[in-house]
């Protein structure tokens, strides 16, 4: 039987080199994605890959991003009961990437507000702060329905489209693009005076 067709691009454009570089250079990273963890991803339905396996070793070379990711991790890592995310650290689904990044960035802002204290939650709401002894929660949503899988295959379609060394004809047209059906209906008319 054929492997599927996405595990094919995935093993030909994941660089397990620039992987294992980007983790060499981003200790906080690496501590939190070893690359036995990630390489044990490959065999791991429906992606063959872990997210952030995939970015490591197929986005561009814009290190900024990956420094910015490092701090993110470095300052999640360092607040109290952060094995709470393990399962969101520990999956190969898309959509979850995006929404720890999420969490990250909101407890990076809080935790650097003086006088603020803030831990991770084990349940319930994602974090638990103190601020001027008054005891807050923050829940961190983000919307996903299908915007894994889509973002998913956009990335494939746009690494497949800009390293041309496999598929020559791939139409430039090709790839994800996703717009709400009835935006017009949700929209307010700037030339009604009583919406």
């Amino acid at each position: 039987m054929k492997p599927p067709a996405h595990k094919t691009f995935i093993e030909r454009y994941l660089d397990w080199g620039k992987v294992c570089n980007r983790l060499s250079r981003y200790p906080h990273l690496r501590e939190q994605y070893p690359i036995k963890f990630l390489e044990g991803c490959s065999n791991s339905r429906p992606y063959y890959c872990h997210y952030l396996a995939w970015r490591l070793g197929s986005w561009g070379d814009s290190e900024s991003l990956y420094e910015f990711f490092d701090d993110l991790y470095a300052c999640g890592a360092s607040l109290k009961n952060w094995d709470s995310n393990k399962n969101l650290l520990r999956s190969s689904n898309f959509d979850d990437f995006w929404g720890l990044i999420w969490q990250l960035q909101v407890a990076k802002l809080l935790s650097g507000q003086k006088g603020t204290s803030l831990e991770w939650m084990n349940s319930g709401p994602d974090m638990k702060g103190v601020f001027k002894n008054e005891t807050f929660f923050v829940e961190c949503y983000t919307y996903r329905k299908s915007f894994g899988i889509e973002e998913f295959i956009g990335e494939l379609f746009q690494i497949i489209k800009f390293a041309d060394r496999f598929i020559k004809d791939v139409d430039d047209h090709v790839g994800i693009v996703h717009q709400y059906p009835f935006a017009d209906l949700f929209s307010l008319d700037p030339q009604r005076e009583n919406p």
